[in-house]
């Protein structure tokens, strides 16, 4: 039997983990429940840098821990060209 993207998502792990609520993370990083949701089950996969910035600390661990180097990468670089177009 395999596994869901949802759990096996770091994400989700570290959240349970530590015993917290989609609606609890959600407002200790400041974002929806939907945008949480999103990025557990992989249909989002690289929020803003400050997103993974909270995220991370709400969940008390390091950005490089919940998220693919590239991928926050790449949602910075994205971030910053909008920002100057």
């Amino acid at each position: 039997m395999t596994r869901s993207r949802a759990e096996t998502n770091p994400i989700r792990r570290r959240r349970q983990a530590l015993r917290l609520r989609t609606i609890q993370l959600a407002a200790a990083a400041g974002i929806s429940t939907q945008h949480l949701w999103n990025l557990e089950t992989g249909r989002s996969s690289a929020p803003s840098l400050e997103v993974a910035r909270r995220l991370a600390e709400a969940l008390e661990t390091t950005v490089d821990a919940l998220f693919p180097a590239e991928a926050v990468a790449a949602s910075a670089v994205a971030t910053a060209t909008a920002a100057t177009a």
